[in-house]
């Protein structure tokens, strides 16, 4: 609800303006309920008695929204250690407020993937659900030839390669599906897939609009010389953290899809897609 949202954030502006301006409000109060208290002694005032009363209640008040700076700052120590999440975890969190999002919205996602095998479906089921009336979805997936990945590649990362070609079509299908499903409802689902080179590490996906959550997670060696492509250990970052564990897992995700997306990857496929163009000589 738009308007509920507005009400929300001027709530918020108040209470950030509160925060940052809590001592000379508390010097004010101060001052104030010491004069209202030596005039309530000298005049008898029972009104005066009740403004001391309030002026009191006010600067226990401040001293709440003190604490609750605090407060803020331990939240903030906390989410620097989250816990980690798996795929579908993550999915149903990205599926959660995506159906919430109304149909005025622009809808950006970019998802920077390794063989697509799991995540397509969960990213189709949430692209589905959502009510938005334009979404734009950019996905990168790895290479489908082992001789593309870097010389570091480990064995089980040349396997993934061979799920590459039938996720491609998958997403190519389903892609026309939900555009053609779009459509009906005088919506706009626009999808641009791309093949990318190198041996992958950071993965995720980051929704851009119309409001920042990111995924990220990291194929690396684990113990015993085993290679894990990290699905139960994601994490997550918002817009509007100040943290710098979350600052750094957005530089992360966001500059190595800048990077394969425009310096090692091609297009494999865009919807809705061109039209032909016709031949000379044909009508």
């Amino acid at each position: 609800m738009p308007e509920s949202n507005d009400k929300r954030d001027l709530i918020r502006e108040a209470y950030d303006w509160f925060k940052r301006h809590h001592t000379w409000i508390a010097l004010a109060v101060f001052v104030t309920a010491s004069v209202l208290q030596y005039l309530a002694k000298i005049v008898n005032s029972p009104m005066l008695v009740v403004s001391c009363g309030i002026a009191f209640l006010i600067s226990v008040v401040e001293r709440l929204i003190k604490i609750g700076t605090s407060i803020d700052e331990v939240l903030t120590l906390l989410r620097s250690r989250q816990a980690p999440q798996s795929l579908p975890q993550c999915m149903e969190d990205l599926h959660g407020r995506l159906k919430n999002v109304n149909r005025s919205k622009k809808v950006i996602i970019r998802h920077l993937g390794l063989d697509m095998t799991e995540a397509w479906n969960e990213l189709k089921r949430a692209i589905g659900s959502c009510e938005a009336g334009e979404i734009h979805c950019e996905v990168l997936i790895m290479t489908d030839q082992p001789t593309e990945l870097g010389p570091d590649a480990p064995a089980e990362m040349k396997t993934w390669c061979t799920s590459v070609k039938g996720s491609i079509d998958r997403m190519k299908q389903d892609a026309r599906t939900l555009g053609s499903s779009f459509a009906k409802q005088k919506r706009k689902l626009t999808f641009v897939l791309r093949k990318y080179t190198g041996t992958p590490t950071v993965h995720g996906l980051t929704l851009v609009e119309p409001f920042e959550r990111g995924y990220v997670s990291f194929a690396s060696w684990g113990f015993q010389s085993t290679f894990e492509w990290g699905g139960d250990d994601y994490f997550t970052f918002s817009s509007g953290s100040a943290s710098p564990v979350d600052r750094r897992l957005r530089q992360l995700l966001g500059g190595a899809f800048d990077h394969h997306w425009s310096s090692t990857s091609t297009e494999v496929f865009v919807y809705p897609e061109p039209r032909a163009t016709p031949q000379p000589g044909h009508a």
